[in-house]
This record gives structure tokens, C-alpha cells and sequence, in this order.
């Protein structure tokens, strides 16, 4: 456990080893919550969605040609 203070403009320090832990950097981003119940508050890193691009492997191939039909499809129900 680590000791923090609050600066004058409401900033803190997260400890290096939290840091690390939770892979964050300067520029990550977080939401902060208040747990009224337990008097805490809670930081959750924002999971940055460009960095999952990829992520997701799909076991699904389409050729060019499917891919046309299928926007074809698509394109057709939105015009009704």
C-alpha cells in the first residue's frame, strides 16, 4: 500500500507499480467513480478501442465477391 497526496488543483499520483500493473500511461484515461456506500473512490482504465483493433480474429473469410453481395443486401434493406 501506498500514501498519495492531493495537490492543490485535485491531482494524484498513481504509484509507478500500480501504473505498471494496469499497463497505464500519462495519456490513459480513466473513470472515476465514488462508492458512497464504502467511502471510496474508484479508478477504471478506459480500455482505448483503436488499440483492440484486430483483437478479434474472425474465423470467418469472405472473397471480394461475397463481401459485394453481401453490402449489395445491406445497402437493398436500408432503402426500403
Amino acid at each position: 500500500m501506498t500514501t498519495t497526496t492531493m495537490t492543490q488543483k485535485g491531482q494524484i499520483t498513481i504509484p509507478r507499480s500500480i501504473r505498471k500493473a494496469l499497463n497505464v500511461d500519462r495519456d490513459s484515461k480513466f473513470l472515476v467513480k465514488l462508492d458512497e456506500k464504502n467511502g471510496r473512490v474508484i479508478l477504471e482504465p478506459l480500455v482505448d478501442l483503436l488499440s483492440l483493433a484486430g483483437s478479434l480474429s474472425s474465423k470467418i473469410s469472405l472473397t471480394d465477391e461475397e463481401l459485394k453481395k453481401a453490402r449489395g443486401q445491406a445497402w437493398g434493406s436500408r432503402q426500403k
